[in-house]
């Protein structure tokens, strides 16, 4: 039931680890060389028609997270992108933002032990490519001044647990969002 593309993943992933263990004598035959993974299947995606959007817009209306949804959609950003969006990277004057980080899940470490829990972290955008200036329509702007607003009353309402991270899109007490 996965994709191609994820299942070609997951088949380099255990090749390298079996590999790993053959060269260290720890197994034989490595299973993986054994197998064709599947061929990469481009998918073609599709862009909601003009009336989708609208009707998107309108069920979002009042929703806590309006303004980063209507962003996504305004700019085409991800939601990576747009969770570790920052208010100094953002120019409403000029219906501009620069997208130059990202908000990404990482597992919590202890030393050289991973714990079984994750959180969300900022981080550059992977690529040179990735940074990059976005056109703010001005119903985008609109959403985002609005934001604004909103930020300053969960800042007031959660006190001295807000973490000031200048983020446009942060969960109730500051910190990125975790998409989940």
């Amino acid at each position: 039931g996965l994709a191609s593309n994820n299942v070609s993943q997951v088949h380099r992933t255990i090749g390298s680890m079996l590999n790993v263990a053959k060269r260290r004598r720890l197994i034989g035959p490595v299973v993986t060389q054994m197998v064709e993974p599947p061929r990469f299947k481009k998918t073609e995606t599709r862009t909601p028609t003009i009336e989708e959007t609208r009707a998107i817009l309108l069920a979002i209306q009042g929703h806590r997270h309006e303004a980063m949804w209507t962003f996504m959609i305004g700019t085409g950003c991800r939601y990576g992108e747009a969770a570790g969006l920052s208010w100094f990277n953002v120019d409403l004057d000029k219906a501009t933002a620069f997208i130059c980080q990202q908000a990404v899940r990482t597992r919590i470490r202890d030393g050289e032990t991973t714990l079984g829990k994750e959180r969300m972290v900022l981080a550059p955008v992977k690529t040179d490519a990735g940074q990059r200036k976005v056109s703010l329509p001005p119903f985008v702007v609109a959403a985002l001044r609005k934001q604004h607003i909103a930020i300053a009353t969960m800042r007031l309402a959660s006190g001295p647990r807000w973490r000031d991270l200048d983020l446009c899109f942060p969960s109730h007490l500051g910190a990125p969002l975790t998409g989940s």
